[in-house]
């Protein structure tokens, strides 16, 4: 007699407890695991180099209506384009780098001359699976998300043809909600004209992410040729703030990363004085108080703080630096500048992520800004009243300092996420009795002690923290999801499921606890 299958439901709860190659060998277990392992694997399509496999993949999509169904979310990162030349950087945007050019001269390696047959053969090669790419990605009926990587790359005509083809009435443009560039300036301009020419393509996107990527040729070495980069810079920028005009209707999310204040700031200044739907801000950007830099990030958030619902400010783009953008950050974030940041009000933000860091050790100012900066953020109760999740997961907070922070929290809080610098039954005490609507904590930990102590260094206590812990009952906190980690080797925090078991019997209410590994740690240990 058959057996019947096991729901849906169970599958993805046994799932979660295996590592994610497990799913592949199950295959062949029954056809619910059969079409999970195919939703994973063509999920994501990765067309970084022109290979037989990247070939492979595009005819299965362009054979297959299943497959093609799959497809979500497409990465667009050509590692197989030629290095870019000083003479595309001359014509890229239409600039003058006599001097930038002569000095890189000096650099320029030789030519290395390959065999004439075997670059015919790699262009034909090449040419027809960016073809087979065109004609493969207009089968995708689902894909809703795009991220375009363009660094210091030639864009080849074909390579240009291919990427004007994805704004086409029949390919993906259309269907796309969210789209993702990082790019050096000089590739604004190529990416985006086919856009702006035909704004229609794009009536369903309404979240975009931009990252300005530093290309290794932006560099300036008198006042002359800082004046000629800011020239090129405003003009590289054209297109992408046509873009933004185009889209101001539907956009309800915006993302920007940059390494360079000018680019930002210039990047700001320029775009539509209002978009109606925003919902969504994420700055990622190194710092200056200066009012040139600091006057188009006011006006942008003040433009649309009565409508913004999430807001991340951090002082370094995505990818990660540290300088004293921090420090200046820290003013503004604190209220201590004119036109600062708790000078604002958002009456409808939900979320908000302090982008506050520790200093490295060997920073000169670090005493003296911890001091200075005794409340890191202004008072949240009145620059956000409605305000249901607080993130400051990148400083550690001592016990006067969290309790300052929560004192300033509107009532209503749901979820909060922090560093501790010590971890103790005292803190739960603080959270209970402050913030006691809060149904979701994350807290990462640096020392652990049954009593409150002013130094990570001065010992840990985790048996004297459970005892504590186990005489203490919560009834009036609702306390829903717990996770507390602390930083592992991996540079990554790691859940601690035992510190998490023991504090969740405080509780009146069952706690679900949080163990999952947020770093490649996860897979590892339940291959083990």
């Amino acid at each position: 007699m058959p057996t019947h299958d096991l729901p849906l439901e169970l599958w993805l709860e046994i799932l979660s407890y295996l590592p994610r190659s497990t799913l592949h060998r199950m295959i062949g277990v029954n056809r619910i695991l059969f079409e999970l392992a195919l939703d994973e694997k063509y999920e994501e399509i990765k067309f970084m180099a022109d290979t037989t496999e990247m070939g492979y993949m595009f005819r299965q999509l362009e054979q297959s209506a299943s497959i093609a169904r799959r497809v979500k979310r497409l990465v667009i990162r050509p590692t197989f384009l030629p290095a870019m030349d000083i003479d595309y950087v001359e014509n890229a945007v239409s600039s003058k780098l006599p001097a930038k050019a002569n000095f890189l001269n000096c650099f320029r390696s030789s030519t290395v001359h390959i065999e004439e047959p075997f670059v015919a053969k790699k262009e034909d090669s090449t040419e027809e699976i960016l073809r087979s790419g065109k004609r493969a990605l207009k089968c995708c009926s689902n894909i809703q998300e795009l991220t375009v990587v363009l660094h210091d790359h030639t864009l080849t005509s074909s390579f240009s043809s291919f990427l004007s083809s994805l704004w086409k009435a029949d390919s993906i443009g259309p269907r796309l909600r969210k789209l993702h560039m990082h790019m050096t300036l000089s590739k604004f301009p190529i990416f985006l004209n086919p856009l702006i020419n035909s704004p229609g393509h794009l009536r369903n996107l309404d979240a975009f992410s931009i990252d300005f990527a530093p290309s290794r040729f932006d560099v300036a070495f008198d006042y002359e040729q800082s004046k000629e980069a800011a020239r090129d810079s405003y003009r590289a920028l054209a297109p992408l703030r046509s873009f933004c005009w185009s889209l101001k209707q539907s956009l309800t999310a915006i993302s920007i990363s940059s390494h360079n204040t000018h680019d930002f700031a210039t990047f700001l200044n320029d775009l539509p004085p209002h978009f109606p739907n925003l919902k969504k801000v994420e700055l990622l950007a190194i710092f200056s108080l200066e009012a040139h830099q600091i006057a188009p990030l006011f006006r942008f958030l003040s433009d649309h703080s009565a409508q913004l619902e999430e807001v991340m400010i951090k002082p370094y783009p995505r990818q990660i630096s540290f300088n004293h953008s921090d420090d200046s950050y820290a003013a503004w974030i604190s209220d201590c500048v004119p036109n600062g940041f708790g000078t604002l009000v958002f009456p409808q933000l939900a979320t908000f992520a302090v982008g506050l860091r520790e200093h490295p050790k060997r920073h000169p100012d670090w005493s003296r800004w911890a001091g200075r900066n005794a409340k890191p953020v202004p008072n949240l109760s009145v620059m956000a009243p409605k305000l249901t999740r607080f993130i400051m997961n990148d400083l550690a907070l001592s016990f006067e300092r969290l309790s300052d922070i929560l004192g300033t929290l509107a009532p209503g809080l749901e979820g909060i996420e922090f560093v501790a610098t010590v971890l103790s039954p005292q803190l739960f005490d603080l959270l209970a009795s402050k913030v006691p609507s809060v149904e979701m904590l994350a807290v990462e930990y640096k020392a652990i002690s049954d009593f409150n102590i002013t130094s990570q260094n001065q010992g840990s206590s985790a048996p004297g923290f459970l005892e504590a812990m186990r005489a203490r009952r919560y009834p009036h906190w609702n306390l829903k999801l717990l996770r507390i980690t602390t930083m592992s080797s991996c540079g990554q925090p790691h859940p601690n499921v035992w510190l998490m078991k023991n504090a969740a019997e405080a509780f009146s209410l069952e706690v679900q606890i949080d163990a999952t590994y947020r770093c490649c740690c996860g897979d590892a240990l339940r291959s083990t």
